[in-house]
């Protein structure tokens, strides 16, 4: 993906005469966190395009790692968590009681309930398996609740 990207750099501004774009101050400062917490670092990109192809290898890998160490099955039930950033500038993590209805090919994991209702495996954390006593005891208990952001 980045050496496609890295040779599209260099072709595009041939074929289309438009300029490289520049990568955003957001696009780095979420490359640099991502780098950093898969132990890694990497050199500041050229472009957008070539930013966008390092995120995109980074997020694939922590997706990979996640579905490995989680081993979802259909109707587990896990505790998503979803990290917003109100205007006050503080951290909040909405945490929801979901249960695993499908994955996708790329590792998105839908939740039963319909509307589209998916996560990305990083924010899962499994809290009962699929035909467990403790499953349907999960899926009962408390859900859609907020809790203070720890990192």
């Amino acid at each position: 993906m980045v050496v496609a990207a890295r040779i599209r750099e260099q072709i595009d501004p041939i074929l289309t005469g438009r300029p490289i774009r520049d990568p955003s101050e957001a696009q780095l400062d979420f490359l640099t966190r991502l780098a950093r917490e898969a132990g890694e670092t990497v050199a500041t990109p050229s472009s957008l395009e070539v930013a966008s192809a390092w995120i995109d290898v980074f997020l694939g890998r922590r997706t990979a790692l996640a579905l490995q160490s989680l081993k979802l099955q259909r109707d587990d039930v896990c505790d998503r968590r979803r990290v917003h950033d109100s205007p006050d500038l503080e951290r909040k993590v909405l945490v929801q009681r979901v249960q695993v209805s499908s994955l996708r090919d790329d590792g998105l994991v839908y939740f039963r309930g319909g509307n589209g209702k998916c996560g990305w495996p990083s924010s899962l954390q499994v809290v009962a398996r699929a035909g467990t006593p403790d499953a349907q005891v999960a899926l009962e208990e408390q859900s859609g609740f907020w809790i203070e952001d720890d990192g």
